[in-house]
């Protein structure tokens, strides 16, 4: 066993070294969990220790947290080099390059820490959005846009977009051909789905302009449009149909001899003969009549989607003994389908075209709604670098002006680039590889992805694009006589033996050839845990359940109550978390019991069974983060809100008084409501009014809500909220009833209010306005955020995560599509037409051909989504599913995973989940694999804690910071890593914050707490800190709250000492440092260290090595000072004010 994990650690050793070659451009295949982001790092060392300039090394990532983590990982190394002896720091060396260094190559290692930290050598890893936001910085005149531009978010960017169509439509009042465009597209839509069009349009932008750019302008657009789907321009869908409807058929004769041998067929026959009898004999034929002739040889399936002949036109004897009469009604369909083609094809041009007219003047609109603000979306960014590097006229001088500035180029999630970011990667390359640049540097390209795992096609990223970017890359570079390599990481070592095992027969046992790694016929993942102890439960199917009879007679004034299949489920998984923990279910691997927050629900997408499945695990007491997506508008909490708000600006706004009456804000009851509002003589408000003193209650919510009417005009949004949340106690109010799960909507909410401050004139009415009619969505990163709770995320937000137990419940839940807009490829990326069919019965061949291509497309992307589901579990993975109406597609997961279940698997009943289905038993299919290495039996030391000192230093930290986290601020109080937009502090980088922090840490304790707000602000309006007024008030604001928090109050007491200066020797070396706080007690010392960092490690073993070296310093040169006394250390995390104590075993290994 251990000679075959040896085998596989090798070869992925092996494998990573070649793809860190510094001197080749490689291509690397990962598979899921086979050390993607230690390749990135190590190359990026490699470059650093061969001499590359940090400030010509460009790393691209896919998201801000992936880029994060790259940079920490990268500045811990470094650090851990720069404190190492020479000896030491050789074997490291020698471990990341493969070969011993020369004495230049460590000297260099030692000094790249302080070099890439105290000078302007950064390291330049980041987004692509990042990327581009830069290079517009940079050339923003050449680029057509403001020097001082700022990024609006998904709210503005509605906002924009409805202020865009109003300027369409008043527009079209004037221009006839925009006029007829809004006439025919408003003829074939809904109100409810005329949004949907116009966002797929406006996401898909940069296709359009594309298409522009391709064929000139719109005219021109319009007129390939009609060739290619071959419309003739002067005929419309009505003028075919006529031209059919006064036309007499050639073969008139041949169809009514035809009529006369059907007379003699069977019943379908004669039905028929008499439908074509009808047809010749009418001489004032409409629609309704074209459309009964053509039922002789079409399905009915026309009339809502595609054409299809009828199987048999006549009957099988007739066809016998008659068969010229099978040859004439063939003869007749295929000229009716060319006819009801034309008639299509005429209906999609005609829409096509109004579409394409709109969406031009619309995006124009939108376009000038933003230069007027000097603001640009996200996809702005792309479209106009785009633009900026291939605009002939100047793209040479950019391209020069970086072709001095980069020399090696990373790319991370290579399949998840689409086609547009990687025009700008191929154009910043362009050079590397050509003249003189290619002969005198050596440049390097680096891309790192796997097929199987590309899900983002809703974004843009095409597989087809991805292979056809590395074969490209495979000509080109050797082609220019540089270095090219290929590699594929196939050791997997995150995922046991079972799980990679289940997940090898799956997509062997399906069409999955293309996501095969590099060179391999099938797919084989290899375990570098095949030690350690696996399991994978496969789950019946939840069935429905019986429906109960009412009793004979019962007037039927109950709906009838029946379990769903969903909701069985939901309850089913709530009961299996539930016992795994109260069982204290032990994960062998960790050497731990497993908790809440080790556990991952994995959805295909959110509904309504996520709701339910909140809801069981929340009824079932099991700690679960909030959903990763938040609609403010549809929480109970913000309707309540906004009640109270539009009842302040309207008080004869009945319906709202009366919301905000039964509201947790006031809380009348419903009888009261009764009273007020029963034979009541004008308005709700004036009935109040008039009963005020005739009830208690009555009287004080009078005055509440006049108040609250007085504060309307005079207060901003967020005053006027907060004052109704704090002062009126309305806060304490609404948690109480409606529990802790409206902290997160209403933190949002407040948020939101501040936000629409900043941006707009600050009105209570237009911050309403604004609220609903965006439809605001708040996304959150619930990776950071769920602690020690049970977390539930889409595929596509777990991308790059993992847990040790996973869940997949929505297994035979089936994608649907409802786009009619389809973009027309003539290769993988490249655009030549856009074709719009409003309704199915529209759609010709050419749309239904294309339908079909994207089924496929989708189909496949649904099998990558389920290898990237399949492949977040480290130990312990369960799949279930319910049992639709229809029968289960063998296109699901559900039945993908069932029919490559091996026949050996262990087949239990589980008697605690017993229901589940009709047979009421819980029988499952269950594979596992046992530990065979040694246990990680590591335990904390049970030290006693000091008076001083809350009573939570003592226990697991893992819970209680969360748990603290949660109350405190709830679960939307967010890390400076997902928050942060690319914008922020842009005029100060995150080492000159920490150090600001750590000023005003040092001197605002020492002053009484009523001058530390006026003081601090007179610091940070310095000049020479060049701070603007939203980089101060978040600096002061963050720094009172470490200091103000009471579990931090220890800390700020008159017995500490700041900034302290101590010296002492560690190995003979003598070693200088400060601590940032530190408390002499009678019998122990306490160190207390500040740090900024954007991201909260979520316990202690994960802080990074450098930090723990850093305190394990600290600690020896106490121990020096204070032999007697035992030294505590802790840090506290000033971006969401964290207390972290650091165990003195975590410690011991970092001690010098």
């Amino acid at each position: 066993m251990n000679k075959t994990i040896n085998n596989a650690v090798t070869r992925a050793e092996k494998s990573q070294k070649l793809a860190c070659d510094p001197m080749t451009s490689v291509w690397v295949s990962a598979s899921a969990g086979t050390g993607k982001t230690k390749v990135l790092t190590d190359r990026v060392l490699n470059l650093l220790v061969n001499r590359a300039d940090p400030n010509k090394i460009i790393c691209l990532t896919f998201t801000k947290a992936a880029a994060a983590e790259m940079e920490s990982r990268i500045l811990s190394t470094l650090s851990e080099w720069a404190t190492m002896d020479s000896k030491s720091l050789a074997i490291e060396l020698s471990n990341l390059l493969g070969k011993s260094p020369d004495p230049p190559q460590t000297s260099l290692a030692a000094s790249l820490f302080s070099l890439v930290i105290n000078s302007n050598k950064r390291l330049n890893i980041q987004t692509i959005h990042a990327f581009c936001q830069s290079l517009l910085r940079q050339f923003p005149i050449e680029a057509g846009v403001s020097p001082h531009f700022s990024l609006i978010d998904d709210g503005d960017n509605k906002e924009l977009l409805n202020l865009s169509i109003k300027k369409t439509l008043d527009l079209a009042n004037k221009e006839p051909r925009l006029g007829n465009s809004v006439k025919i597209i408003t003829s074939q839509l809904h109100e409810t789905t005329f949004p949907e069009v116009i966002k797929s349009i406006v996401e898909n932008r940069s296709r359009f302009e594309s298409l522009l750019t391709k064929h000139g302008d719109i005219t021109s657009l319009v007129e390939h449009t009609r060739k290619f789907l071959g419309a003739d321009e002067n005929l419309t869908a009505q003028d075919i149909l006529s031209k059919e409807l006064r036309t007499e058929p050639i073969n008139r004769e041949a169809l009514r001899k035809t009529i006369n041998q059907l007379k003699n067929g069977k019943i379908t026959d004669v039905k028929n003969s008499d439908k074509i009898e009808q047809w010749l004999t009418i001489t004032e034929k409409n629609a309704a009549d074209f459309d009964d002739y053509l039922d002789v040889f079409f399905t009915s399936e026309r009339k809502r989607g595609p054409v299809r002949f009828r199987k048999s036109l006549v009957t099988g004897t007739l066809a016998k003994t008659c068969p010229e009469c099978l040859e004439i009604l063939e003869a007749e369909a295929k000229r009716l389908y060319r006819v009801l083609e034309n008639i299509r094809t005429a209906a999609i041009f005609q829409s096509t075209k109004a579409l394409v007219v709109f969406s031009d003047s619309l995006l124009k609109a939108y376009e000038n709604q933003k230069t007027q603000r000097s603001v640009l979306d996200y996809d702005d960014l792309i479209i106009k670098v785009i633009k900026l590097l291939t605009n002939t006229s100047i793209s040479s001088w950019i391209l020069y002006k970086l072709d001095g500035g980069y020399q090696h180029i990373l790319i991370d999630e290579a399949q998840d680039t689409n086609p547009e970011q990687w025009k700008i990667i191929i154009a910043v390359i362009s050079e590397f590889f050509s003249g003189k640049a290619s002969e005198t540097d050596s440049r390097t390209v680096f891309a790192v992805g796997d097929f199987k795992q590309s899900i983002y096609s809703f974004q843009g990223a095409d597989p087809d694009v991805f292979n056809s970017i590395r074969h490209n890359f495979s000509h080109d570079i050797p082609k220019a006589k540089n270095k090219w390599r290929e590699v594929s990481l196939d050791v997997s070592f995150r995922s046991t033996s079972p799980i990679l095992d289940i997940v090898d027969r799956v997509f062997n046992s399906v069409d999955f050839t293309n996501g095969l790694p590099l060179n391999e016929k099938r797919l084989k993942h290899i375990s570098a845990r095949i030690d350690k102890d696996g399991l994978v439960e496969l789950w019946p199917l939840a069935e429905p359940g019986d429906r109960t009879l009412p009793k004979p007679w019962k007037p039927p004034i109950e709906q009838l109550q029946i379990e769903s299949p969903p909701e069985k489920l939901a309850e089913t998984i709530a009961k299996k978390i539930k016992l795994i923990i109260n069982n204290k279910e032990f994960l062998i691997n960790e050497g731990k019991t497993i908790k809440p927050g080790d556990i991952m629900i994995l959805v295909q997408h959110r509904g309504n069974f996520v709701d339910k499945l909140v809801g069981s695990l929340k009824s079932a007491n099991i700690p679960v983060a909030g959903n990763d997506r938040l609609i403010l508008t549809e929480y109970i909490a913000v309707m309540d809100l906004i009640a109270l708000a539009r009842f302040s600006l309207l008080p004869e706004d009945d319906l709202s008084l009366a919301t905000c009456l039964k509201s947790p804000i006031v809380g009348l009851s419903e009888e009261d409501l009764f009273d007020l509002a029963y034979q009541r003589e004008g308005s709700l408000w004036n009935e109040l009014k008039l009963k005020k003193n005739e009830n208690k209650r009555y009287g004080e919510t009078y005055r509440l809500l006049s108040r609250m009417i007085d504060l309307a005009d005079k207060l901003p949004p967020y005053e006027y909220f907060n004052f109704i949340l704090e002062k009126e106690n309305a806060r304490h109010l609404i948690l109480s009833r409606l529990g802790e799960e409206a902290v997160d909507p209403i933190s949002e909410f407040l948020n939101l209010a501040i936000k629409f401050e900043s941006n707009s004139p600050a009105t209570l009415e237009g911050f309403i306005y604004w609220l609903e009619t965006g439809k605001v969505e708040i996304k959150r990163d619930l990776a950071d955020e769920a602690g020690n709770a049970v977390r539930v995320l889409t595929v596509h937000g777990a991308k790059g995560l993992q847990a040790p137990v996973v869940f997949l419940p929505d297994t035979t839940w089936e994608t649907r599509t409802s786009d009619d807009i389809y973009w027309i490829q003539d290769k993988p990326g490249e655009y030549h037409s856009l074709v719009w069919g409003p309704y199915r019965n529209q759609h010709n061949s050419l749309i239904e051909n294309e339908k079909l291509r994207l089924k496929e497309k989708q189909d496949e992307e649904k099998k990558r989504l389920l290898y990237v589901a399949m492949t977040r579990a480290q130990d312990h993975l369960y799949i279930c599913g319910w049992k639709n109406q229809n029968s289960t597609s063998e296109n699901c997961w559900y039945t993908m995973i069932s029919n490559a279940f091996p026949m050996a698997a262990e087949i239990v009943d589980d008697p605690n989940l017993n229901g589940f289905n009709k047979d009421n038993k819980m029988k499952v299919k269950r594979i596992t694999s046992k530990n065979t290495s040694t246990v990680n039996n590591r335990t904390s030391k049970n030290i006693s804690t000091i008076s001083e000192l809350p009573a939570w230093t003592s226990t697991d930290f893992s819970d209680v910071v969360a748990k603290e986290y949660q109350e405190s601020y709830g679960a939307t109080r967010k890390t400076e890593l997902e928050v942060t937009s690319p914008l922020e502090y842009e005029k100060v980088d995150k080492y000159e914050k920490g150090k600001i922090v750590h000023t005003l840490l040092q001197f605002l304790p020492e002053l009484p707490p009523n001058k530390r707000e006026k003081t601090a602000k007179k610091y940070l309006e310095q000049r020479v800190l060049s701070l603007d007024k939203k980089a101060r008030d978040d600096l002061l604001r963050k720094t009172l709250e470490v200091i103000n928090h009471p579990d931090l109050s220890f800390a700020f007491d008159q017995t500490a000492i700041a900034e302290v200066p101590i010296y002492g020797t560690v190995k003979n070396i003598g070693v200088t440092a400060q601590i940032d706080r530190l408390l002499v007690k009678e019998d122990r010392v306490i160190i207390i260290d500040y740090k900024s960092n954007m991201e909260i490690p979520q316990n202690p073993l994960r802080v990074p090595k450098m930090y723990l070296r850093q305190l394990a310093t600290y600690k020896k040169l106490m121990r020096n000072i204070y032999p007697d006394r035992q030294s505590e250390c802790f840090i506290i995390w000033t971006e969401v004010p964290t207390l972290m104590k650091i165990e003195e075993d975590i410690l011991a290994e970092y001690e010098p």
